[in-house]
C-alpha cells in the first residue's frame, strides 16, 4: 500500500495532520494550507476580512440551527 504524500512538501500522511486531494489526485497538507494562507494574506491586507466575511455569510444563510 502506498502511503500518501504532499504534493507541495512530500511530507508523508502519517506526518501532518490532514491531507486534501484536489485534482488530478493533487494532494495538500494542513501545513502548506497555512503556508498559502499567510502568504496570501501577506500580499492582500484585505483578503483575510473578506474571507471572514465570506465564511460569516454562508454560517448566517444556513438560518438558526434547531436542536
Amino acid at each position: 500500500m502506498t502511503i500518501p504524500v504532499c504534493s507541495f512538501c512530500k511530507r508523508p500522511g502519517p506526518k501532518v495532520s490532514y491531507l486534501v486531494q484536489g485534482p488530478d489526485n493533487l494532494l495538500i497538507c494542513d501545513n502548506c494550507v497555512a503556508a498559502s494562507v499567510d502568504t496570501v494574506a501577506k500580499k492582500d491586507r484585505g483578503w483575510r476580512d473578506r474571507q471572514i466575511d465570506h465564511l460569516l455569510s454562508l454560517r448566517n444563510a444556513e438560518g438558526p440551527k434547531t436542536t
